[in-house]
């Protein structure tokens, strides 16, 4: 644990010297779940934990850190926090227009029955 956690830190501190700051650690998947790698990361990192509602985040962060690092080598100043809420919203709009034209559907279906 403290291997992974060192390295984790590793990378954290690469990020900071291009200029990224945050002021918590937030935590995802099945290590998470680990009040002992929590308190490690918080001590290891020396910043406040927190754990994340949805565990399995690693992709979507992944995505989120990439599109962080094109908008900055492009001249961009987006914070990640910003490019989370733009994207997260993005890819409800049209799921959601598609529930409201089946939800629609079926409440004119239940209204003729």
């Amino acid at each position: 644990m403290e291997g992974a956690t060192f390295a984790l830190r590793n990378g954290f501190g690469a990020l900071q010297r291009a200029g990224m700051r945050c002021d918590t650690i937030r935590l995802i998947g099945g290590g998470s779940q680990s009040a002992a790698w929590r308190q490690m990361a918080a001590d290891v990192f020396d910043l406040p934990v927190a754990v994340t509602d949805q565990t399995e985040g690693a992709a979507f962060g992944a995505a989120l850190q990439a599109l962080w690092a094109l908008d900055h080598a492009s001249g961009g100043k987006a914070e990640i926090a910003a490019l989370a809420r733009e994207h997260v919203r993005c890819a409800y709009r049209e799921p959601y227009q598609r529930f409201l034209r089946h939800l629609q559907s079926a409440q004119q279906f239940y209204a003729n029955h």
